[in-house]
C-alpha cells in the first residue's frame, strides 16, 4: 500500500503494476469525487476484463494523474 492523493484526498492505495486500468467502488465515487463536481465519461469501445477473461462491468470513468516514487504517471 501507498499514499496517493486524487483531487485533494489523502489516501492509501494498492497499486497493481501489471493493470492497465485503476478501480475504485461507486459508492466511493458517489461520497468522495462526485460532489467536487468531477463527472464520469462514458465510453461504449472500453472493455474491461479480469484475469479470468469475465467482463467487470464499470459505469464510467475518469481520467487521472497519478504520482508513484515521485513519477508523474498518466492513467
Amino acid at each position: 500500500m501507498i499514499e496517493i492523493s486524487i483531487f485533494g484526498l489523502e489516501l492509501q492505495s494498492l497499486v497493481d503494476t501489471g493493470s492497465m486500468a485503476s478501480t475504485i467502488t461507486e459508492s466511493f465515487y458517489r461520497e468522495f469525487i462526485e460532489p467536487l463536481g468531477t463527472k464520469l465519461s462514458e465510453n461504449s469501445f472500453i472493455q474491461l476484463k479480469a484475469a479470468n477473461r469475465i467482463d467487470i462491468p464499470y459505469i464510467g470513468y475518469i481520467n487521472i494523474m497519478k504520482l508513484f516514487w515521485n513519477n508523474a504517471v498518466s492513467s
